[in-house]
């Protein structure tokens, strides 16, 4: 999954890492660190849609939180 994760695309910064997970009760996680700009974030999100086969709504999730910050 790191893969998909490095390879997406953060306004002025970059995904540093990432850990994604799945369980049925919370369904997709994801904990990421990214730097924008000069500074570094960590975001932890839980109980994005989809499992395993679809979709990685949590890589969605984080990517739309990164780029929001963009000042």
């Amino acid at each position: 999954m790191f893969e998909e994760l490095n390879n997406q695309s953060v306004a002025d910064g970059k995904i540093l890492g990432g850990k994604t997970g799945y369980t049925d009760e919370a369904g997709l996680c994801l904990a990421s660190l990214a730097k924008v700009g000069n500074q570094e974030y960590i975001l932890i999100s839980a109980g994005a849609k989809g499992d395993h086969h679809s979709e990685q709504y949590d890589i969605t999730d984080a990517l739309a939180v990164y780029n929001s910050i963009v000042k």
